[in-house]
């Protein structure tokens, strides 16, 4: 038996029956509203890679209906906040479908981004959305550029 198992007996099973539930909540807000759901609910931070999962899961399995985009995170790279929104943004009008963002509690600063490319926002009383607080570097030519390398 691992240390987790002796702490918290029964954890894993618990885990699985709250990933069952989220499965049939999002099977149920898509019938609801006639719409592929999609799911960003981030703690961390937005980033790039998320980007890029993101385009290599569209492009394997585009949607066939409007698009619902449940979002909740702080924000992160504003460049990956645009590129998310205006690709799911460019995928639903090239089929001539809508795009929409299900902002439940906070979208911040590089998630407002994201969910300003879409065709409509809803909110409910207690969620929030930006501030825009972009940071972008001033320019120094004393910097030792080569330092600076991609993650």
């Amino acid at each position: 038996m691992t240390d987790e198992e002796q702490l918290a007996p029964g954890w894993l099973d618990t885990l699985l029956q709250m990933r069952q539930r989220r499965v049939e909540l999002i099977g149920k807000l898509e019938k609801m509203r006639n719409s592929n759901v999609f799911v960003f609910w981030n703690l961390d931070e937005l980033r790039y890679e998320d980007f890029l999962s993101l385009a290599e899961l569209l492009d394997d399995e585009p949607p066939a209906k409007d698009i619902d985009l449940v979002l909740m995170s702080n924000g992160g790279n504003g460049e990956a906040g645009y590129r998310i929104g205006h690709a799911f943004q460019q995928l639903a009008q090239g089929k001539g479908l809508r795009f929409r963002v299900i902002i439940p509690l906070y979208a911040r600063s590089a998630a407002t981004i994201l969910a300003l490319g879409a065709h409509e926002i809803v909110m409910g009383l207690h969620s929030e959305i930006g501030p825009i607080d972009p940071q972008i570097p001033k320019f120094d030519p004393t910097w030792n550029l080569t330092r600076y390398q991609p993650a």
